[in-house]
């Protein structure tokens, strides 16, 4: 992406405004289960865990994503991000037909070192950019989780 702190901004933006619209829901069922009738407190027990479930997402989605920043930072001071490797249009975004050429080869690199968290995060962003966001995000969990792995072990 050419503006990465643009898109935190934004993403912390939204989740901040998600954060009051639960709060602002939280505090209607509030008043809600204050009316004392079955329905009332029906509804306000039904908001908050519809409330509970959207701060788990909101929760699972901002670690998901600074942690897959994290790594993606790492690779940069490394100097192993996957970049000019295939062209730019104006907007930054990568010629997706390039991307698919040059795909196999990270799949490969997988392929010969599936222990490597730097070859499934390579793999997650140039899924991302072929427009595979759930191969994308998939390579990336699993770099998350190779490189938490990594970390315990020189930590030992």
């Amino acid at each position: 992406m050419k503006y990465p702190r643009l898109a935190a901004i934004g993403a912390t933006l939204l989740s901040v405004i998600l954060a009051v619209y639960i709060g602002a829901v939280i505090y209607r069922a509030v008043f809600l289960s204050a009316s004392g009738g079955p329905v009332g407190v029906i509804m306000a027990l039904s908001l908050v865990v519809i409330s509970l479930i959207a701060v788990w997402g909101l929760v699972r989605e901002m670690w998901f994503g600074f942690q897959g920043t994290k790594l993606t930072n790492r690779l940069a001071a490394e100097g192993e991000l996957p970049s000019g490797l295939v062209s730019t249009d104006a907007s930054g975004r990568p010629n997706r037909a390039e991307v698919l050429e040059v795909l196999p080869q990270f799949e490969d690199a997988v392929h010969a070192d599936p222990e490597s968290w730097r070859a499934w995060q390579r793999l997650g962003i140039m899924r991302r950019a072929a427009g595979n966001n759930a191969g994308a995000r998939a390579a990336i969990r699993r770099a998350i989780k190779l490189a938490q792995q990594e970390e315990k072990a020189q930590s030992s």
